[in-house]
């Protein structure tokens, strides 16, 4: 998308005034995140893909289904994750100007995401959280309310994972960071290591208050804001939801 367009769409759609926003307490961060299969309940997974384009954030693209006997209504889920909060707020503008419709408006009423639009009806919504991008449409011919379908996985996606209960849990073996001394403004390298005992793949959830987790030129750094005392927790998530974490303890200058 050309410079102008892009600038045209931020105009349109206000974006100064929410770009870089955050509606929870802490600073979060998802990394390599994936789709199980029961992060919508009531709704049955019918096909999923990791997808990969050109000038475009890799992507998961998903199509659910209701329950036997509810064949008519289908729910399109399309997760685009980004580096940081920035570049997930840059692009969902950029996906804006993929709906002709002038009815798209910015969704300040709900409590969904860090900033949330949608069309008239129920046809779509999109909605940033933290460095990722969702897009929920219905897609079938019996059309759903979506609003709580995404509040509920919203909710999902800032919750700190119970750590306690699962039979088979990951194991968090390193969560460091090599540098030796810790600046405000520097970016602190940050090294995680975790399996799953079942050797399936883990994604991460990462929290600070005082400062950003993100990735740069893709490896995980941490950017204090301010000088003191801090922690930055992690969690490893596998496909059933069994979880290890840890914390990581910096004394910034």
């Amino acid at each position: 998308m050309d410079t102008k367009m892009l600038d045209d769409l931020k105009q349109r759609h206000a974006y100064e005034k929410w770009r870089a926003s955050n509606t929870i307490e802490q600073n979060l961060f998802i990394w390599k995140f994936f789709l199980s299969g029961s992060e919508f309940p009531g709704w049955q997974i019918h096909r999923i893909q990791s997808v990969e384009t050109g000038g475009w954030p890799p992507s998961i693209q998903s199509i659910w289904r209701r329950h036997e006997g509810e064949t008519g209504a289908l729910l399109s889920v399309d997760i685009f994750e980004h580096p940081s909060r920035t570049a997930a707020h840059e692009f969902l503008v950029q996906l804006l100007g993929e709906f002709q419709s002038p009815d798209v408006t910015r969704q300040e009423q709900i409590t969904i995401g860090d900033v949330a639009f949608a069309g008239l009806g129920d046809a779509f919504l999109l909605f940033a959280r933290a460095n990722l991008v969702i897009l929920i449409r219905n897609a079938g011919r019996d059309l759903m309310p979506i609003s709580e379908v995404a509040r509920q996985f919203d909710r999902d996606l800032v919750s700190r994972p119970e750590t306690e209960g699962a039979k088979v849990a990951p194991e968090i073996r390193r969560f460091v960071s090599p540098a030796r001394e810790f600046q405000v403004g520097v970016s602190v390298p940050l090294e995680v290591e975790a399996s799953d005992p079942l050797e399936r793949p883990l994604w991460y959830k990462f929290f600070s208050r005082a400062g950003e987790v993100l990735l740069k030129e893709g490896r995980l750094v941490y950017q204090p804001a301010s000088a003191g005392e801090q922690e930055v927790s992690v969690f490893a998530i596998n496909a059933n939801r069994g979880t290890a974490s840890q914390v990581l303890r910096l004394t910034v200058k």
